[in-house]
């Protein structure tokens, strides 16, 4: 049955047909053939998947990140990182990377990321003398930020996936998050060193900086508001998200980017987003207790443990298997079909389960910049005009430097866990 679900799984996938589909097709032929489940209780499970209150901050975060997207806040925080790190060789890689960490506090998203920046920078990138597929590499693999630092999407599913407080694992995504832009920032800055990208003339000034910074205050506040709450015990993730809305729609609104007729549209496109996320999550849940009924889940535990008792071994063996995971796979899918599997092998290793959502959801994240199906990879494509090989080449480097990133997160704990412990 394992082979069987596996096959239909991989042609369907290499079809084309949208992940949703995939995992549901998979489940519903296991299921006919095993008889297991009636076909009428096909519908109870799935909404299982989605019977959960903490859930309800995915649909608030997408909204807040929709409004936000439409008050004009990009540009703002882009002028913000130019004071910051404009005098530095390689000042709009380096901008790019900052803007990246900023934005992600507001949409959690790295398609979204990569458009909204992407669309400013990338072409102000190729005017100053950076190659386009360079540009689009950068802010393609910057965005990966996106799903780690809160709000985020994913580290929402992980918790409801692997029954992990939300709170817990939101505050933990900071630091790793920042140490992914600091990884590449790094990388950025030998490459501008060494291929003599430029660096902005404009001198330092502190007065120009309280101004930038004056102005990007509105989209700064978001993540404050989000983060604050939770680690100040007045919200759960949920609440927040919620405030996160109201406080996004006021922003709109005083700016004048939002009018009340506009309204109908940014929640329609919402709502659209929302329903392939909850679809997704509704079939990946039915997919995962299949699993579970055929004992895969003991399998693979058994199977890693059988290979070695080492716990470096197998945790870089599990960060592999999620790096190639993530190359194929939308990231809500494999993150609750695969997090109740592997959590008992890496828990039984000794790692705490926050810290294991931090890591998955890295190496997830990276699979959104990497071939052949990286999300932003296509999209900074489109905005460079450039062919996927030439985005492949330029981002090999940023990769590797966020395989950096995730070796030292994976392998110092405290990165992840220091904020929760404090405040949590």
């Amino acid at each position: 049955m394992t082979l069987i679900m596996g096959i239909v799984f991989l042609v369907t996938l290499l079809f084309g047909v949208p992940i949703a589909f995939v995992v549901g097709i998979a489940s519903l032929v296991t299921i006919i053939i095993q008889g297991v489940i009636p076909l009428n209780a096909i519908p109870q499970y799935m909404f299982i998947g989605l019977d959960s209150f903490p859930l309800l901050a995915i649909p608030f975060f997408i909204l807040a990140g929709e409004l936000m997207g439409r008050s004009g806040i990009s540009r703002s925080l882009i002028d913000f990182c130019l004071v910051l790190f404009g005098r530095m060789p390689g000042a709009l890689a380096e901008v790019n990377i900052g803007v990246s960490i900023f934005f992600a506090g507001i949409t959690g998203a790295a398609v979204a990321d990569t458009a909204a920046v992407g669309s400013i920078l990338i072409p102000a990138m190729k005017k100053e003398g950076y190659g386009a597929a360079y540009s689009a590499a950068v802010t393609s693999a910057s965005s990966c930020i996106g799903p780690i630092i809160p709000p985020s999407i994913i580290l929402v599913v992980y918790g409801i996936a692997a029954n992990v407080s939300i709170a817990s694992l939101l505050i933990a995504g900071i630091l790793p998050g920042i140490l992914l832009g600091v990884c590449q920032g790094i990388l950025a800055l030998f490459q501008a060193i060494r291929h003599k990208y430029p660096r902005r003339s404009e001198k330092f000034s502190i007065i120009q900086l309280v101004q930038a910074f004056i102005r990007a205050l509105p989209a700064l506040i978001m993540p404050l508001i989000i983060v604050g709450g939770i680690m100040g015990g007045v919200t759960t993730a949920t609440e927040a998200a919620a405030i996160a809305v109201v406080y996004s729609l006021f922003v709109g609104l005083v700016n004048a980017s939002i009018k009340f007729k506009d309204l109908p549209e940014i929640i329609f496109k919402a709502s659209i987003t929302v329903g392939m996320v909850l679809m997704v999550l509704a079939t990946a849940k039915l997919f995962s207790n299949v699993l579970v009924m055929n004992q895969i889940p003991t399998m693979l535990s058994d199977a890693f443990l059988s290979i070695s008792s080492n716990p470096v071994v197998i945790i870089l063996m599990i960060n592999l298997l999620l790096l190639i995971v993530g190359m194929f796979m939308e990231i809500s899918a494999a993150c609750i079909i695969l997090a109740p599997i592997l959590l008992p092998v890496v828990v039984q290793l000794g790692f705490d389960p926050v810290h294991f959502g931090i890591i998955m959801c890295v190496n997830l994240a990276l699979g959104l910049a990497t071939p052949p199906v990286g999300a932003t990879l296509y999209v900074g494509c489109r905005i460079a005009k450039v062919s996927m090989a030439e985005i492949t080449t330029a981002i090999l480097p940023y990769l590797l430097a966020s395989i950096v990133a995730l070796l030292i997160i994976t392998f110092v704990p405290e990165i992840s866990l220091l904020l929760p412990s404090l405040f949590i």
